[in-house]
């Protein structure tokens, strides 16, 4: 390692706390400065938010899901937006209803897709990157996320793993250690001054959730940036 880099990783282990340099390190793994080209083409991010009829997955159900791909320098790849009919409506949560403003009536208005056409679709869409690309698994809470999409994957005979790396990215955490110690959207979304998720559960969908987890991972990479640009480097790099 060349005296600069050693001299910018002292800079910055004076300049943070412990907790904050774990997320810094972190964001540093994921950010193009880190990676040789053939390491950044072969990583890239799954932001995925879903909107369900309940909290506990196996019992409730997906019922949208936003998908955005993008490089670990935040750049969009592509994205996906699935509306699908549950199996079992009456089992929807008020509480659920009240987020993503479900109902039988306005999904078939919507011309939501049964579950098995949703489950194709999705699976369609990411071999067009698992296969040639490390896929890493990011949302705004991820251990919810990740349980109704490993279930619904489950169900229609697919697996998680097929498609995702082991480890995942959840952004809240990443978000408290660089000061944002909230865990709500709006107060996150303040602390970088981005605007918040849509409320208003006849616009509030996994597409915009999706949206909002880029806009925040991108924010999070700018304070990334800000801190590199402030280290003061001395000497030269060696070989």
């Amino acid at each position: 390692m060349g005296k600069a880099k050693i001299c910018a990783i002292k800079a910055v282990v004076s300049a943070s706390s412990l907790c904050e340099l774990a997320v810094l390190v972190l964001l540093l793994i994921f950010s193009a400065s880190t990676f040789a080209a053939s390491d950044q083409d072969s990583r890239l991010l799954v932001h995925i938010d879903v909107e369900t009829t309940g909290l506990e997955a196996g019992y409730h159900e997906l019922i949208d899901a936003g998908v955005i791909v993008t490089t670990i320098d935040g750049d969009i790849v592509d994205r996906l937006f699935l509306r699908m009919m549950p199996d079992h409506p009456e089992r929807l949560d008020p509480g659920a209803a009240a987020v993503n403003g479900f109902s039988v009536s306005r999904w078939r208005s919507l011309d939501a897709l049964e579950g098995a056409q949703g489950a194709r679709a999705l699976n369609a869409f990411l071999l067009k990157y698992s296969t040639d690309h490390q896929l890493i698994f990011t949302a705004f809470n991820v251990g919810f996320d990740q349980r109704f999409i490993m279930h619904f994957l489950k169900s229609h005979n697919l697996a998680f793993n097929t498609f995702f790396h082991y480890m995942v990215l959840d952004l809240p955490s990443m978000a408290w250690a660089l000061g944002a110690k909230s865990l709500s959207g709006d107060g996150i979304s303040a602390h970088f001054g981005i605007p918040a998720e849509v409320k208003d559960p006849m616009l509030h969908t996994g597409e915009t959730g999706a949206a909002f987890n880029v806009a925040l991972y991108r924010a999070m990479l700018g304070q990334l940036s800000s801190h590199q640009t402030g280290l003061v480097v001395q000497g030269k790099d060696q070989d």
